[in-house]
Order: structure tokens, then C-alpha cells, then sequence
């Protein structure tokens, strides 16, 4: 999916790490459940294998997949502005890649979270995007539905994997039984956010029901908008700018007739 699953990664000092959310410096999570199979939860910076640094997770590499339950994941996952860097506030799934090894369907549900985000000033704009497109993997026909339902959540708490202020909510039913072809999806959604120190968390959920032989490829994305508004005195001295450079600019122009 596409939750504008975008931006990269500065740099993150990794702090003491205790147990989920109460970490000082905050640190990308993921945690990932195939319904009726197994469950795995990667840590950013302490998972051997798996992660690069505390806001990147890469699971497989360009050829070799991360063999999972019944499926193989490929995935690139971050994190920025964490704790309180000069960055946009983005947590980011840029790609992903999700193939059911098996002829009959099987749901797998991967949940992002990170926490420490700061900037801009509150109340700031939340924007959260999911895409992503089903189809057929090369291995035969495919019966049954694809879904996938997206969700994200921010949470002034500043707690991880907590479903706080609702940023995206979208399910997405192929609808087609058999399936011939691919399936895509996209959808946005923006809400506004006010928060208080220590900052705010954002999780990310994607819950996919993948038909046998058949791949998810998709991105999701939850981010901090552009475009803050400025303040009263910002605006002010813009509009008074524009009289002052129309009444220099007719001097210029004045002066070299």
C-alpha cells in the first residue's frame, strides 16, 4: 500500500532503549503478524540483520526476500525528524513488496511506529497516503478477494503503536473472484493535530489480504504538511513589502529613462 509509504533519513542518535514507546530517543518499529502463523517485531538499530541505524528498516535486499510465515517481504522503511531534528516529520514506508508463496489467500498485518516528533510548532497539519497495486506473481491463476485497509494515527501522548488522532482510514475489496489482471489503489487524507512537549508519535497499519499467487507492491506515507501558516506579523510585513519594492522598482526604472 501507499500510505505515502516519503523523505529520507537524517541521521538518528539512538537512545537507552527500554521497552516499546518509553525510549528517550525515539526509535522506528515495526511489528509484523501473519493471522494464524508467525509474528516477528524489528527494532531499528537493534535488530541484527534487519535494520540500518534507529530510523531504517530494510527487510530482504535487491534479490534475496525476508521469508516470512507464507509470504516473501521486501521492504524499506523510515522515519524523520525524530527526536526533534530540523526535518520534516515523516514516517515512511517508500516501498514494498509482499508475495503469498501459496495457490489459497493468507492476511499478513505490518503496524510502523516511532515517536519524538516536535516540528513544526503545534497544531500542524497531518497528511497520510496509501497506494499500492495486486497482481498476479507468475505462479498460475489466482481465485479469491484482495483487500488491504490502511490506517494511520498520531498521538500527542507521544506513545507508540497507540491508535490516537486519526490521520488515514482506507479499505480497498478487488471484488474480482477469479483475479486476471492487477488491482490498484490510492487515497489521501489530511487532519490537523495540536500537541505539547514531549512531542508526538505516529503509527502506521496495513493490513493485507493477499489471494494465493498473487504480490501486493505498494508505499504508505504519514507525514507533517508544508505550508504552515504564518503568523499575524508574518503577514503583515509581506503585505507592507509589496507597496515598498512596486515604489522602488518605479525609481529604477525612472532613474534609467
Amino acid at each position: 500500500m501507499t500510505l505515502r509509504f516519503t523523505k529520507w533519513l537524517p541521521a538518528l542518535l539512538l537512545g537507552a532503549f527500554f521497552a516499546h514507546g518509553s525510549s528517550v530517543y525515539a526509535t522506528l518499529e515495526l511489528r509484523a503478524t501473519e493471522v494464524g502463523g508467525p509474528s516477528i517485531d524489528i527494532i531499528a538499530g537493534v535488530t541484527p540483520g534487519q535494520t540500518f541505524g534507529p530510523n531504517t528498516i530494510v527487510l530482504g535486499s535487491a534479490t534475496v526476500p525476508l521469508v516470512f510465515g507464507d509470504f516473501d517481504v521486501f521492504a524499506s522503511l523510515s522515519s524523520s525528524n525524530s527526536p526533534g531534528g530540523p526535518f520534516l516529520a515523516d514516517i515512511d514506508s517508500s516501498a514494498f513488496k509482499v508475495v503469498n508463496r501459496t495457490g489459497v489467500a493468507h492476511e499478513i498485518i505490518l503496524t510502523i511506529s516511532d515517536n519524538g516528533f516536535t516540528q513544526p510548532p503545534s497544531p500542524v497539519a497531518l497528511i497520510g497516503t496509501a497506494s499500492g497495486t495486486f497482481s498476479l506473481n507468475g505462479n498460475g491463476p489466482s481465485n479469491g478477494t484482495a483487500s488491504a485497509i490502511a490506517t494511520a494515527f498520531a498521538d500527542p501522548g507521544n506513545a507508540k503503536f497507540v491508535n490516537g488522532f486519526s490521520v488515514l482510514n482506507q479499505t480497498f475489496t478487488s471484488g474480482a473472484n477469479p483475479i486476471q489482471g492487477s488491482y490498484s489503489f490510492t487515497s489521501p487524507l489530511t487532519g490537523p493535530l495540536n500537541y505539547g512537549a514531549p512531542g508526538f508519535s505516529m503509527t502506521v497499519g496495513l493490513d493485507f489480504v493477499v489471494p494465493g499467487n498473487m504480490q501486493l507492491n505498494g508505499r504508505s506515507d504519514v507525514e507533517q504538511a508544508f505550508g504552515v501558516v504564518p503568523e499575524p506579523s508574518t503577514v503583515v510585513m509581506a503585505l507592507t513589502a509589496v507597496p515598498v519594492l512596486g515604489y522602488l522598482g518605479w525609481r529604477r526604472r525612472r532613474t534609467q529613462a
